[in-house]
């Protein structure tokens, strides 16, 4: 991806995450998620992001927001894969047919995560998920938060 390109989807999640948080401090709610079809997990250092709708993607950028309110990427991967609802995306796994980044978190120094999932080509299905907390998010291990709050035990799930 181009720098300029990567400049705009940074902003693009900057922007989504600073919503998020104005929903936060008008609202008077701890945590607001919003948008795309992910769920994510922590097992330890090992962050873990399901895929809730099948998508082809190229690429998919990520940055989260630690407690001191500084921005980082942790995950910048390019190429192009077909997923499948529930395919799961692990740090410490190399995601087939993608090159790039996918860092572990530690997820206690987390406030908040912005996934943007890009397909490709014009027309092509994109989206983007937001999970932001006034404090560490909590994110859970053997279970799963999806975007519309719920905690789950299986990637997706019901």
């Amino acid at each position: 991806m181009p720098l300029e390109l990567g400049s705009l989807l940074r902003n693009y999640l900057r922007g989504i995450a600073v919503v998020g948080s104005s929903a936060l401090l008008l609202t008077g709610c701890a945590e607001t998620y919003g948008l795309g079809p992910t769920a994510i997990s922590s097992e330890g250092a090992n962050f873990s992001i399901a895929i809730c709708q099948d998508v082809e993607v190229d690429p998919i950028y990520g940055e989260v927001r630690r407690n001191d309110g500084t921005w980082s990427p942790f995950i910048d991967l390019k190429g192009h894969a077909a997923l499948k609802t529930g395919t799961v995306l692990n740090s410490s796994i190399p995601v087939a047919g993608m090159t790039g980044k996918f860092e572990p978190i530690q997820s206690e120094t987390v406030t908040a995560v912005a996934i943007k999932v890009e397909g490709p080509g014009d027309g092509a299905t994109s989206f983007t998920s937001t999970y932001s907390s006034r404090s560490a998010l909590t994110i859970p291990s053997n279970s799963w938060l999806r975007t519309d709050s719920a905690v789950t035990p299986a990637p997706c799930g019901k």
